[in-house]
């Protein structure tokens, strides 16, 4: 697990963990990238997008004495004060001036540690409960309440303060039935369960709108042109006649609409009495309605990461005030929108050439499985029939030594006990053999075979099948490789172990067949052709 890391460094690490939208199993490579690389955002990135993070973050971390300057967000950036000229050198600046700097920033949030230029308001994604602060960046202390309650004294002057305030707060609530609030003010509590916005201007304007208004939550459009790096114009009324007459003037003139249609502005607009609205209204710290913002991007200094923040607040008394200001605001802001568009394109365009990549390589990984399980498939294959072949040989073999003396003790069999069958061979020799009236015509298929078989034997290859035994396997079938035909007429003697020699009229009481091999359909194709 990583040590413990600042805030400032956990915000570079959301960062970057948005542009690169990282796995959790490489959280701990992720920071010790960022970390061996001084916490440079844009180092860490290219590093990343090369496929250098297991060599980056296998590698030891720096010495904080090597620390260089501009690397941290919390160093002191000697050159906006001057360089040397300011008394500063980079080569004697110690720990102690890089703490008191950060000591300094701490104490003043508007200045930026870079430079101490005035930092803009950040603004957050509304809270879906609505109970924490989601507009601008406020937080407090749970350890100073601590503080406060463990100590008598604290807790009296902490509780002094809020008695005025309640008493304050009683006093104006008295005041409010003599002297209503102004109806530009935003209201105590939501009045309207939903508020269809576009239909409200249409039904203003009595006609159909030019501008395109955001449709969906505010979140949405915070999304949206955070990730397409847009403008985005938040606009607040209420249901009060400055809202009316403003929404007439400003968005249907025709210099506004083209201004937000050129530059792709996103304009959100909502009724603060509307749950949602009012919430963004009070983080964004508005007072009266209407009230326009424009929201980019950006960042505060040269070495800011940038963030979602408010660069303008338009005016609204006046349709030229408002277009002069609104134009300016975008012109001010518009190139570092367009290198931030080229830079997040470029991220982009790396994060798709590394998914294709890994995508390449799962792919190749894939098929070099799939020819690994081909081969060990084809391998099995081979062995199969191998040891198929073994086994048919072998039991072959068995079979042949078995039938070595069946037909040699028929001379004793009476008249009417036997036939003879008379056997014209492939080669035009005749063979007649005498068969008991019980043998089978599966025995005198075998009775062929043998023949044929002992033909092709030698003398020494015929000792070695007396020698074998005839265990036959019981899941062996021989196959024969011819028929046996009786002429005329035609008659094919079929394979039969349940039927005798004598049941056949064509071998009984005597017989004459011919032997015709088999040929495969394979040969008889290529015989063809």
């Amino acid at each position: 697990m990583p040590d413990h890391i600042s805030p400032s460094e956990q915000e570079k690490l959301d960062q970057f963990q948005m542009i690169t939208a990282f796995k959790d199993d490489e959280y701990d490579k992720v920071v010790a990238l960022l970390r061996n690389n001084w916490w440079n955002l844009e180092v860490a990135l290219s590093k990343y997008f090369d496929g250098d993070i297991d060599r980056e973050a296998a590698r030891s971390p720096p010495p904080v004495e090597a620390t260089p300057f501009g690397a941290s967000s919390s160093a002191f950036d000697t050159q906006t004060l001057g360089g040397q000229s300011s008394g500063f050198n980079n080569s004697e600046m110690t720990l102690n001036q890089f703490d008191s700097w950060s000591h300094i920033d701490a104490q003043n949030p508007l200045l930026s540690t870079h430079g101490l230029l005035p930092q803009l308001p950040i603004v957050r994604p509304l809270s879906n409960n609505r109970r924490f602060q989601p507009g601008l960046n406020n937080s407090t202390s749970s350890s100073l309440w601590n503080q406060f309650t463990h100590s008598p004294i604290l807790f009296i002057l902490l509780i002094i303060p809020r008695t005025v305030t309640l008493l304050l707060t009683a006093v104006e609530y008295l005041f409010s039935f003599i002297f209503p609030s102004s109806p530009d003010h935003l209201p105590d509590k939501p009045t309207l369960e939903k508020f269809d916005f576009k239909e409200h201007f249409e039904s203003l304007i009595a006609d159909r709108s030019e501008t395109q208004f955001f449709e969906g939550d505010f979140n949405d459009a915070f999304n949206k042109a955070k990730n397409e790096t847009k403008f985005l114009l938040t606009v607040l009324i209420g249901e009060n006649e400055s809202s009316n007459q403003f929404l007439k003037k400003v968005f249907n003139n025709n210099t506004i609409c083209n201004l937000i249609k050129e530059e792709q502005v996103i304009v959100y607009a909502g009724n603060v009495n509307e749950a949602q609205s009012l919430a963004l209204a009070r983080n964004l710290k508005t007072i009266v309605v209407p009230a326009v913002y424009l929201i980019g991007n950006v960042a505060s200094g040269p070495n800011a990461i940038a963030s979602m923040s408010i660069l303008s607040r338009i005016p609204v008394k006046s349709v030229n005030s408002f277009v002069t200001k609104l134009r300016r605001e975008i012109e001010k802001y518009k190139p570092e929108f367009i290198t931030r568009k080229i830079e997040q394109d470029e991220l982009n365009y790396s994060r798709q050439i590394k998914e294709l990549q890994d995508q390449a390589y799962e792919e190749s990984l894939i098929a070099d499985k799939l020819k690994q399980e081909k081969r060990e498939a084809e391998k099995l294959e081979k062995l199969k029939k191998e040891q198929e072949a073994d086994f048919k040989r072998e039991n072959k073999n068995k079979f042949y030594a078995s039938l070595l003396d069946k037909f040699d003790n028929l001379a004793h069999l009476p008249k009417g006990e036997f036939t003879n069958i008379r056997f014209k061979l492939p080669s035009g020799e005749h063979v007649m053999q005498k068969f008991s009236k019980e043998d089978t015509l599966f025995d005198v298929y075998s009775f062929v075979a043998l023949k044929l078989h002992l033909k092709e034997l030698s003398e020494q290859d015929l000792e070695d099948l007396k020698k074998i035994s005839n265990d036959i396997h019981e899941d062996y079938k021989h196959e024969f490789e011819f028929e046996l035909i009786s002429p005329f007429p035609r008659y094919v003697v079929p394979v039969k172990e349940d039927q005798h020699v004598k049941e056949v009229n064509q071998l009984w009481p005597n017989g004459s067949v011919m032997i015709e091999y088999l040929v495969d359909e394979d040969d008889d194709s290529e015989v063809d052709e």
